[in-house]
C-alpha cells in the first residue's frame, strides 16, 4: 500500500534537508561547548573592564596613603627656622634661688639654647630633662625651652602644648609663646 504524503509535509522535509548545514553548525557549537565546559575554564571576562577598576582602586589607595602620610608626618619647613630665631631672643637668667652666680638651672637652660642654636635637638631635651626648677616662671621658661627642642626636632604637636601652657602662664615668655602659636 502505497500512500501519498500530504504536500504540506512534502514541502517541509525538503525544507529540513535544505538546511541541514544550518542543523550540523548548531551540534557542533552545542559539542564546542560543552567541550570548554568540561575543561572548567574561567569565563572571558573583558581585560579593559577589569584593569580599570583595579587601576581605580589602586590609585585611590595611592592617594588615600599620600593624604595620610603627609597629614601625620609632614614635616614644617620652617620649624627649625622658627625654633632658632625665637631661642635666639630668649634669655636663660632664672628668678628662683637669685644671688649673682649663674645656677645649675641657668647653666642647664643656657646648655639647652646652645644645643638649639647649633641644631641638636636631643641634647637640649636632654639638659631640659635633668632641670628640676622650683619656682613657677623657672618651670615655664623650661617648658619654653622644651617646646623650642620639640619644635627644631619637628614634633610640633608637642612643641605647641608645651607653648599653649607658657602663653597662659604670667611668664615673660607668654608673649613670644602666643606669636609662636599664632605662626604654627
Amino acid at each position: 500500500m502505497s500512500e501519498e504524503l500530504d504536500p504540506n509535509m512534502e514541502a517541509l522535509f525538503k525544507e529540513a534537508q535544505s538546511r541541514e548545514d544550518v542543523f550540523r553548525f548548531r551540534q557542533v557549537l552545542r559539542e564546542v561547548a560543552s567541550e570548554v565546559e568540561a575543561r572548567e575554564e574561567t569565563p572571558v571576562v573583558s581585560i579593559a573592564r577589569q584593569t580599570n577598576w583595579k587601576w581605580l582602586a589602586l590609585a585611590a589607595s595611592v592617594a588615600l596613603l599620600l593624604t595620610a602620610g603627609i597629614a601625620l608626618f609632614g614635616e614644617d619647613p620652617n620649624a627649625e627656622k622658627l625654633a632658632m630665631v625665637y631661642a635666639e631672643g630668649t634669655t636663660t637668667m632664672t628668678r628662683g634661688e637669685g644671688g649673682a652666680e649663674s645656677t645649675a638651672h641657668e647653666l642647664l637652660f643656657d646648655k639647652a639654647r646652645s644645643a638649639i642654636l647649633n641644631g641638636d635637638a636631643l641634647e637640649a631635651l636632654t639638659a631640659l630633662e635633668v632641670s628640676q626648677p622650683e619656682a613657677k616662671c623657672d618651670k615655664v621658661r623650661k617648658q619654653w625651652l622644651m617646646g623650642l627642642a620639640y619644635l627644631l626636632g619637628k614634633r610640633v604637636t608637642e612643641a605647641e602644648r608645651e607653648f599653649q601652657v607658657v602663653a597662659n602662664s604670667g611668664c615673660q615668655d607668654k608673649e613670644s609663646a602666643k606669636k609662636l602659636v599664632k605662626e604654627l
